[in-house]
């Protein structure tokens, strides 16, 4: 059942706020390290607010995303035509997260 249409540039983060609502009781460290368990699929792919304020770069291009009284930032740059939101859809899909990516045909 579809559940969202997104531009690639979205679909990280709405999936890490669809993960979230499936697992309230996690915390912010908790889905961090779940979901950096799929890699570093795009430069600062997932980060915690420490590290996002840390960062000394000019390209802070991330979703804020609200965790537990915590705030997590997913990238949204990075996933052009480079096979990198296929990246993200494979890892996501091979986990048991009931969440589930199909590309739009």
């Amino acid at each position: 059942m579809g559940v969202g249409n997104y531009a690639k540039n979205n679909l990280a983060a709405e999936c890490v706020k669809k993960y979230i609502e499936l697992n309230p009781t996690k915390t912010a460290e908790e889905v961090l390290n779940d979901w950096r368990s799929l890699g570093n699929i795009v430069p600062h792919f997932i980060e915690s607010k420490e590290e996002y304020d840390a960062r000394t770069d000019n390209s802070k291009r991330s979703h804020e995303i609200a965790c537990g009284g915590a705030v997590i930032y997913v990238a949204h740059n990075g996933y052009g035509s480079n096979g990198k939101v296929l990246a993200l859809m494979d890892a996501v899909n091979q986990k048991d997260w009931g969440i589930t990516i199909q590309k739009n045909v």
